[in-house]
């Protein structure tokens, strides 16, 4: 029997591709980018460099791929320079945001997820004037952007007054969740607002609470309606892509929430099974569960009834249990 020896660069490019597309195109670039030419121009296909995720979602939180200085030293000094005008999309966390943005210049960038932005990290994004700080978003090194999706955590810290007026004319969609209460929303996040002037679509997924006034559906348009009392309301699209869901009551009316992974339950009035087996329909996927429960059930339920199954329920705290 004779035997022969295929090396990889005998494979044809078509048949590589093919190979690589099943592979995540991360590790694709940081394995196979400065091999050699053929797998240079292998890996410098839209497939691997248009949109590049560096955040992976692990128990209940946001984490960075780029789990190591080595690996973000060579994505930053090697790599994202080298594919810089083909890349349209990033997801980033944090902790990498500031290299990974000033890592090469991105003529072609459209779209940008942030996930655990701190509060101090996007006053320096939106706000601040001078970028020796920081990348700002606006300084003309991303003109193409249409697209900015911001996680943030941590929302609590003094106030700065915003001084910065400029347009981001070319932004058409604007995201931004938290998970926790959100303080200054006038001061900061409709003053934000105001500057993207050619919005098309907005997702605000967030808890603030004023003493004066009343956000709801046609806030951003009347800007105040004023309550004697106070009032809470969860304001959204459909179909949804909320991550979070804070403070659902016993008035929650249902409907299917897929990509919520955190929610909390607070009664109003005393929890009833049936309340609780339509949460597990609305939110299949959640991971946290929180509940404040003040009050005790009315209607205590038989050994026949229903169990409430949460099939992907990691953590769950209970504030209080009457």
């Amino acid at each position: 029997m004779e035997y022969s020896c295929i090396e990889l660069n005998d494979i044809p490019d078509e048949v590589l591709l093919i190979i690589f597309q099943k592979l995540n195109n991360i590790d694709v670039l940081y394995s196979l980018h400065g091999v050699n030419k053929q797998l240079n121009k292998i890996i410098r296909d839209p497939i691997f460099t248009t949109s590049l995720n560096f955040v992976k979602w692990s128990s209940n939180k946001f984490l960075n791929k780029l789990s190591s200085n080595v690996i973000l030293n060579r994505f930053c000094l090697q790599i994202l320079p080298d594919i810089s005008i083909k890349i349209k999309w990033f997801h980033l966390e944090s902790s990498s945001i500031k290299r990974i943005l000033r890592a090469a210049n991105y003529p072609n960038l459209y779209g940008l997820d942030l996930y655990n932005m701190k509060e101090k990290t996007a006053r320096r994004l939106f706000i601040v004037q001078s970028i020796s700080q920081f990348v700002y978003l606006i300084d003309g090194r991303f003109n193409q952007l249409h697209t900015l999706i911001v996680d943030l955590i941590n929302p609590a810290g003094s106030i700065e007054i915003i001084k910065n007026k400029t347009k981001i004319p070319n932004l058409k969609c604007f995201v931004l969740s938290c998970a926790w209460e959100m303080t200054y929303f006038d001061e900061c996040c409709l003053q934000l607002l105001y500057r993207m002037s050619n919005l098309e679509k907005l997702g605000l997924y967030i808890t603030t609470y004023v003493r004066d006034t009343f956000i709801d559906g046609n806030y951003l348009k009347k800007n105040i309606f004023n309550q004697e009392n106070q009032a809470q309301c969860h304001v959204y699209s459909y179909p949804s892509q909320i991550q979070y869901y804070q403070r659902i009551t016993n008035h929650f009316p249902g409907g299917i929430f897929k990509y919520v992974r955190l929610i909390s339950l607070y009664d109003e009035h005393p929890f009833e099974h049936e309340f609780f087996i339509r949460i597990s329909q609305s939110f299949p996927f959640i991971e946290k569960l929180s509940l404040i429960n003040n009050q005790s059930q009315k209607h205590k339920q038989s050994h026949n009834s229903s169990i409430v199954k949460y099939n992907y329920l990691v953590t769950l705290d209970i504030e209080k249990s009457s």
